[in-house]
């Protein structure tokens, strides 16, 4: 992690506390949930997640924002291994 990295999760990290009425205890669930934000705003919109933590599948392509089914579901068969054709 970049200092610059550290600095931005900081950052949004005491703009979550100020949000949740600045609560004490809550320094490291806010700072993941911070670090997870901006994970996610860096990966961009094609990689959201569908669901709150969830991540997309590579192979299906599930959870792609406004990508509907991925290639691999509608080739069936693909990745699976090739049988010898008879003659």
């Amino acid at each position: 992690m970049t200092q610059n990295d550290e600095a931005r999760i900081r950052q949004r990290a005491y703009e979550i506390w100020l949000d949740e009425g600045a609560p004490s205890g809550r320094a490291e669930a806010n700072w993941l949930q911070a670090q997870a934000e901006l994970e996610r705003q860096d990966r961009g919109p094609l990689w959201q997640a569908g669901a709150e933590g969830e991540e997309p599948d590579p192979e299906t392509g599930a959870g792609l924002a406004g990508m509907g089914p991925g290639p691999m579901a509608a080739a069936p068969g693909l990745g699976e291994p090739r049988r010898k054709r008879r003659a």
